[in-house]
């Protein structure tokens, strides 16, 4: 069976659309105006309970949401880079290092794990181990984490015996990325999936911007000529504050150990909301509301609480969206190479207050905002696309290039379209088990595309999501 019908009718209806959205990147929304075994009998329930968590449990921290899976039509990659399938994943592991125990052999297989979920990031290290080997770019970032949570007082240090008994002591992983920009990212996290409801947490929700209300801020900035800025609060979750009564009871960093006059290993006692812990964002959004608020801003509440304005005698705009931790600021005073407007201005007053009181970068005008482009014309139109996004999804899933018999097209589905659907409607979900994870992940980049910037495709994707059953 050649390979092209092997993958089926919703492989089919995927090369129409990736077709189109290769073709067509200029029709955009607009806005305008656990303990190591050590032997090898306890090696096979640790690497079963790593298979589990690794199919089961949401990463701690980041957007690593994709299970291990297969890929069809991506190349295999070599083992420490990028996700592989399941047949390889072990060889790979085995044959490419020299493993000497049951220890180093697990930390290899939870290594590949690590590296598998990390999807976005292929090219950072899994663990601290491996972190070391790869030089000071990241033990600079390591350094620079750290340094962030002692100023922030994060945890005390205190005996083993000084915490309560019958409470849990967690683990603090790292957590490692290279963002876009090229910078090597460390961020020290506590592993939340072991925290216990109703003893280290209990509330945990927090509202975030929608994605309508950000496109309606740059639509009321065009409109009205006023310009978007941007800035982003440094390690966020760091800047708030637990309720009285919180604590969570942390073993130290793997790489940097804590003893006492005895030489006994000492325990991190979390004194605020850090990453990974269930309630960081709701302790976050709570404090940077209430701030906000006293500074005489008052929340769209019936539309969108994480919208902000402050109502200015003298007529200017100030509004606000938040976004966990960055902030889209909507104003109307212009603004000079410093980032400062006229003097006495209620943008400078609140500008000189954020920067007091909290750990901030101002990042200029805005020109991304969750993955969406920004650009600014002279007339003061804005124009919102995704056009980075869109050519790393192709480039994900058709590494070299959309199939031969894929026609571009300047609709966002072809006259077969329905022909096609009909046929995989049809289908049974057993047909082809190993294209379903990698068809989930292909209709959730199409959706996040759709309902960002393009709702041209919003009827193609909608169809599409019929089929992922």
């Amino acid at each position: 069976m050649r390979h092209e019908e092997m993958l089926g009718a919703r492989a089919a209806l995927h090369a129409y659309l990736d077709g189109y959205l290769e073709a067509a990147l200029a029709h955009r929304h607009s806005a305008s105006p656990p303990p190591r075994p050590s032997s090898a009998s306890s090696l096979e329930a640790a690497v079963a309970e790593s298979i589990y968590d690794a199919h089961h449990r949401r990463p701690v921290a980041g957007t690593l949401e994709i299970p291990i899976s297969e890929w069809r039509n991506v190349p295999k990659v070599p083992f420490g880079k990028s996700p592989g399938d399941h047949a390889l994943f072990l060889d790979i592991a085995l044959d490419e290092h020299d493993f000497k125990s049951p220890d180093t052999i697990l930390d290899g297989i939870r290594a590949s794990f690590l590296t598998a979920l990390r999807a976005d990031s292929p090219d950072a290290p899994a663990t601290h181990s491996e972190a070391v080997k790869r030089g000071d770019v990241w033990m600079r970032a390591e350094a620079k984490e750290l340094a962030n949570h002692e100023a922030n007082g994060s945890w005390t240090f205190v005996r083993r015996a000084d915490v309560p008994a019958g409470r849990r002591i967690h683990r603090l992983i790292w957590v490692y990325k290279v963002k876009r920009d090229g910078t090597c990212k460390a961020r020290l996290c506590v592993q939340g999936s072991t925290l216990e409801p109703g003893v280290d947490y209990d509330q945990v929700f927090s509202a975030a911007l929608r994605y309508s209300s950000a496109r309606s801020l740059f639509a009321f900035a065009a409109k009205t000529g006023c310009r978007v800025r941007s800035v982003d609060l440094v390690a966020a979750y760091l800047q708030g504050d637990f309720l009285d009564g919180e604590v969570v009871y942390c073993h130290a960093a793997h790489g940097y150990p804590k003893y006492d006059e005895h030489g006994e290993p000492m325990i991190a006692r979390v004194d605020k909301p850090i990453y990974g812990i269930q309630q960081a964002g709701r302790r976050l959004q709570r404090k940077l509301f209430d701030w906000l608020r006293a500074k005489g801003f008052q929340a769209l509440d019936d539309s969108d609480p994480c919208v902000f304005k402050l109502t200015c005698v003298s007529g200017e705009i100030l509004t606000i969206g938040v976004y966990v931790d960055n902030l889209q600021i909507v104003h109307s005073v212009e603004l000079d190479a410093q980032g400062r407007g006229p003097a006495g201005c209620a943008y400078n007053k609140f500008m000189d207050d954020l920067q007091r009181e909290w750990t901030v970068t101002d990042e200029g005008d805005m020109e991304d905002l969750l993955g969406i482009e920004v650009e600014r014309f002279s007339d003061g139109s804005i124009k919102l696309h995704q056009t980075k996004y869109i050519n790393k999804v192709i480039e994900r899933f058709l590494p070299n290039g959309p199939s031969s018999h894929v026609q571009r097209n300047s609709m966002p589905y072809s006259s077969l379209f329905e022909t096609r659907m009909k046929d995989a409607l049809a289908l049974d979900a057993g047909t082809y088990p190993d294209l379903i994870t990698t068809f989930q992940q292909r209709i959730g980049c199409l959706m996040y595309a759709a309902t960002s910037t393009r709702p041209d495709i919003a009827y193609p994707v909608h169809q599409l999501c019929k089929c992922l059953q």
